[in-house]
């Protein structure tokens, strides 16, 4: 098996970065925050007899319509709450447990006697369904966040472990399935097969593919991290491509530089697997792949491996 890039992104010292580009070096660029590259969430509210809005973007919550630092301060000497603000504190209790609300901070909460902190963001009197779908996509991404910082922790919570573990299988499942639907007409009596292990972050990932003449079989090992650096930003439904890993970004096109699985349909069950890497950019609610002067560069590394029988 040959040993080829396509791991998480890595910040190079000016050095490696001039051997990996071959003596150009690249001026190094701060990884992004996990939000980044995450669409905005808005949520429409009745408040004081008029429609107002909420949105979510880059990790912070704003009441587009209130000054909140100053109504609080009108509440705090007896005026009633608006409904945004209400809104903006049960979104803040959401997390009153833990490091703060989504995007504050990248610390994990220390363990607290009697409970996990992960659960009082999903717990009883926490209902993500009143924050909306767009809002609770990015509760759940950051329990995601936070159940990954804190996978080496003892006193993690069983169930959290669990619940990470079967997401990271679910979303992989749902990917693979999607990459490889546009070949579902030419694949003839081919049955698909995925066979996935999470990792810990930091551990070495692997990917093997066999495909015979009534299989396509994929063996994945990948860090538990793909949830929410592929799956969470949307990279998980990609006709003709399987993402499995983020490993560049180029901030000037808010574009990001992907390693994963490219399936190439030849002819009626003639169907390859190739390892690629390629450039992503938002488009709409989805993304696309560009045409770039820039290559992606070397992330980590994924043992590769792909037979055909």
């Amino acid at each position: 098996m040959a040993d080829v890039p396509a791991a998480e992104d890595l910040t190079p010292t000016a050095a490696a970065a001039a051997a990996l580009f071959g003596g150009q070096s690249r001026p190094p660029e701060p990884r992004p925050r996990w939000y980044r590259q995450l669409p905005p969430a808005v949520v429409q509210l009745d408040c004081g007899g008029s429609r107002h809005t909420v949105r979510w973007h880059r990790g912070r919550l704003v009441l587009l319509d209130h000054d909140v630092a100053a109504e609080s301060g009108l509440i705090a000497l007896g005026a009633q709450r608006p409904a945004c603000l209400a809104f903006h504190e049960r979104w803040r209790a959401a997390f009153r447990d833990t490091a703060g609300p989504p995007g504050l901070s990248r610390r994990p909460a220390p363990s607290r006697p009697g409970g996990s902190p992960l659960r009082s963001v999903l717990g009883a009197g926490h209902d993500l369904r009143s924050f909306g779908s767009d809002l609770a996509k990015v509760v759940e991404l950051a329990w995601v966040v936070r159940a990954d910082r804190r996978w080496a922790d003892p006193e993690l919570a069983v169930g959290d472990r669990q619940r990470l573990v079967d997401t990271f299988l679910t979303r992989l499942r749902g990917a693979f399935a999607a990459s490889l639907a546009p070949s579902a007409g030419m694949r003839g009596r081919q049955q698909l097969a995925l066979h996935a292990r999470p990792l810990p972050s930091g551990e070495e990932a692997s990917a093997e593919v066999t495909i015979s003449v009534s299989r396509i079989e994929a063996e994945l090992q990948l860090p538990l991290s793909w949830v929410l650096d592929v799956a969470g930003r949307g990279l998980d439904d990609l006709p003709g491509r399987l993402v499995l890993a983020v490993v560049d970004s180029d901030h000037r096109r808010a574009a990001l530089g992907v390693s994963g699985i490219v399936w190439d349909v030849t002819g009626p069950g003639q169907v390859a697997a190739r390892l690629d890497r390629w450039w992503m950019q938002r488009s709409g609610d989805g993304w696309a792949v560009i045409d770039s002067e820039q290559a992606v560069r070397r992330g980590g590394s994924l043992w590769w491996s792909t037979t055909r029988r």
